[in-house]
């Protein structure tokens, strides 16, 4: 009869087998970098003149924590932001491009959830009891 394993020692392979890809040395292309651009607002710039205790303390906020002004997208020769979001302009475009592009999450039926990049890169883990494959 075999001896039994040891309590957690499934779990402790699974994690030995996922290392490479939690401490950055393998790539797995999901999705995930979108969730940011779901925590964007747009403002109607009627809604921003009927707020004006709101506008006060937006603008108190941002004079004194300029760093974040990257977060709000103003129109030029306006006070008013047209976006607000979690992410800056920068990263929000780096986003959206990747987004949209055939070659990564844009498929002719809407947004794939993995990139296509594993199609041909797949991720295989080889666990107890056989192996797991994202493709």
């Amino acid at each position: 009869m075999p001896a039994a394993a040891a309590p957690g020692a499934d779990l402790n392979a699974v994690a030995d087998a996922l290392r490479p890809w939690l401490r950055g040395e393998r790539k797995l292309q999901t999705g995930s970098g979108e969730v940011p651009l779901f925590a964007a607002v747009r403002i109607d710039p009627r809604l921003w003149e009927q707020l004006p205790d709101f506008r006060a303390r937006a603008r108190w906020f941002i004079d004194h924590n300029p760093w974040l002004s990257d977060f709000l997208h103003l129109t030029p020769g306006h006070e008013h932001p047209l976006l607000v979001t979690l992410v800056s302009e920068y990263r929000l475009r780096r986003v959206l491009a990747r987004m949209l592009d055939e070659s990564e999450f844009l498929s002719p039926f809407g947004l794939r959830s993995l990139s296509r990049y594993h199609r041909d890169q797949p991720l295989v883990v080889s666990l107890p009891g056989g192996e797991a494959r994202l493709d």
